[in-house]
């Protein structure tokens, strides 16, 4: 082995000084080395030129609720809108306290009733009015009142120069007030017939009236006149089938 290197050194060195022989050819490569350790890094280069924008991502998820922030002035008013359905009737309140005690009212019950009846003949023609004997009423009223006045009879009519019809007049008068029409007061009774001395015989009426009257003394009665601007008129009677009869009623 040692005559071996030996040999294999002289060939070395004499090829080195005097050897003119071409190289072979390359041999294969052998396997890779281990790799060495890291060397230092290296100093940054310049910065590379800024590329073109790429496409717009997609969204992402929304975030978490940041915390309320302060509030803000209050705006300015803005107009009235239009006005609203009527809502439904709202619960019943609570009963508001008892209010003062108002004047008292005129009784709904009857208290009085006054009566008077005719007791004398009356004739009239003309526009005359004249009170009926017998058929005033004098009353007194402890309180403001309501009272109904009722009258009713009947009349003989004449004909004066009418010929076969006539016509007369009725009414109440109160405290001296007449009520009515001037001429023809609370009712106008017809009465006609064919007789030379007497238009018609009996015709019946009657009349109604109601008041407020206050309290106090007042005097009621009947009155009745005949047809005016003409000779014609009524006569009445003082007899019970005929007799005008009077009634006050105080409630």
């Amino acid at each position: 082995m040692l005559e071996r290197s030996r040999l294999l050194w002289a060939l070395v060195a004499a090829c080195i000084t005097g050897c003119s022989a071409q190289p072979g050819p390359a041999g294969p490569p052998g396997p890779p080395g281990s790799s060495g350790q890291q060397g230092p890094a290296g100093e940054r280069g310049l910065p590379g030129l800024e590329g073109s924008a790429g496409p717009q991502g997609e969204a992402g998820p929304p975030g978490p609720d940041g915390a309320q922030g302060s509030q803000g002035r209050e705006g300015p008013a803005g107009s009235a809108g239009p006005r609203g359905e009527a809502g439904p009737p709202g619960p019943q309140g609570a009963v508001g306290p008892q209010g003062p005690q108002g004047p008292a009212g005129s009784p709904g019950l009857i208290t009085a009733i006054y009566s008077a009846q005719q007791n004398g003949t009356v004739r009239v023609t003309g526009l005359q009015w004249v009170s009926v004997p017998g058929t005033t009423i004098s009353f007194s009223l402890p309180r403001n009142a309501t009272v109904d006045l009722d009258a009713m009879g009947s009349v003989v009519g004449i004909a004066g120069n009418q010929g076969t019809v006539t016509h007369c007049g009725l009414r109440f008068l109160v405290d001296n007030t007449p009520y009515g029409h001037p001429n023809w007061g609370d009712v106008l009774v017809g009465c006609s017939g064919t007789n030379n001395s007497y238009t018609g015989w009996h015709c019946p009426w009657s009349m109604r009236r109601t008041l407020q009257l206050t309290a106090g003394n007042h005097v009621a009665t009947v009155q009745q006149t005949g047809w005016h601007s003409t000779t014609a008129g009524c006569e009445s009677l003082g007899e019970d089938y005929s007799a005008a009869r009077f009634r006050v009623t105080v409630r």
